[in-house]
């Protein structure tokens, strides 16, 4: 047995030397030698059936946590956590929690029902989105609890909904979403009390700011192919929307949330490989390096959130017991690639 790996979208599996081989001829004859070469080629891997990644995770305490945001000085971690019961008072949903991790300490911060918060750079304000029908964008401050709407009812955008994903700029003067359905839709940006809502790239998703705040990088269909085969990619743009750049190729369109590093040079974003299951990757600002940073096949990695140092990424990992999702946090040391859970189990 000989092992392939291919650096482009960092697929790692068992197959005979002959396999590989074909398999890579295959790729090339099929039109995705540049691809390739932009991500350093396949190689024909011998006797090496060690993955990169951490498949040894020490086990995580039974507390249900996703969407986790670090603090400024990454002592403490924001996340969403819904609290056991059976009742079906949606303030039990998806809380917003803050863990002190010198001390473990862990304290309910806002109600439910939140969905992907962001936590403004001064820490003072956490912009959201509901799960209602129609998805509004709301922001709550944390300490006098007082919540706005920023979309929808009672809002400056009453008849704008499918808000969704927002994230407070560098600065904290403006904010990024997605307006995910209707038409027109697509990335979009207001002021942080509303007003002047627009879109500024149709059809992008899931965006986020470099850390000058003149650029983000976001999610949008393949736009050099036509229907039916989009795929969608990873792109970087200019705040203002000009000078798009597609910098990923990707096989499969299952690729979702960029983040990009407190230094802008990296970015991480979840992305669903051959068994359907999403994994981290990290690639350069500019599309090069791309590598694969988790692994296994016990649950789907999404929502990533860098340290403040880039020394490690938080992230959720999500699996089903029967029927019922459960999703818990775990950190990824960017050198080793060891996982660890936040909440180890005792």
């Amino acid at each position: 047995m000989s092992y392939l790996r291919f650096t482009q979208d960092v697929v790692y599996t068992a197959s005979s030397l002959w396999s590989a081989w074909l398999r890579c001829r295959l790729l090339f004859f099929g039109g995705l030698l540049v691809s390739l070469t932009v991500f350093g080629g396949c190689s024909l891997m011998e006797n090496d059936d060690t993955p990169p990644w951490d498949t040894d995770i020490p086990e995580s305490e039974d507390f249900d946590a996703e969407a986790p945001v670090w603090t400024a000085d990454g002592e403490e971690l924001f996340f969403l956590h819904t609290r056991e019961g059976t009742d079906a008072n949606p303030g039990r949903f998806n809380q917003l929690w803050k863990v002190n991790l010198s001390t473990g300490n862990r304290e309910q911060v806002a109600p439910g029902r939140l969905t992907t918060p962001d936590v403004s750079p001064d820490e003072e304000w956490v912009v959201f989105h509901s799960r209602a029908q129609f998805s509004h964008l709301y922001k709550l401050h944390l300490e006098s609890d007082s919540l706005v709407a920023l979309t929808g009812p009672d809002s400056p955008n009453p008849d704008l909904d499918a808000t969704i994903v927002g994230r407070w700029s560098p600065s904290g003067d403006r904010i990024l979403y997605t307006r995910s359905a209707g038409e027109p839709r697509g990335l979009s940006m207001m002021n942080p009390d509303g007003t002047e809502a627009e879109i500024f790239i149709p059809y992008g998703v899931q965006g986020d700011w470099f850390p000058d705040g003149e650029r983000v990088v976001y999610v949008n269909w393949d736009m050099n192919e036509e229907d039916p085969g989009r795929r969608r990619q990873i792109y970087v743009a200019n705040a203002d929307g000009s000078g798009a750049e597609k910098i990923t190729d990707l096989p499969d369109s299952d690729v979702s949330l960029p983040r990009v590093s407190p230094d802008g040079t990296q970015i991480v974003f979840a992305y669903g490989g051959d068994e359907g299951l999403r994994n981290l990757y990290v690639m350069n600002a500019d599309g090069s390096n791309l590598r694969q940073i988790t692994g296994g096949k016990d649950g789907s990695d999404r929502i990533a959130d860098w340290h403040p140092t880039e020394e490690k990424i938080v992230f959720e990992r999500a699996y089903y017991t029967g029927y019922q999702r459960v999703s818990s946090l775990y950190t990824v040391d960017l050198k080793t690639l060891d996982v660890e859970p936040v909440f180890p189990a005792d």
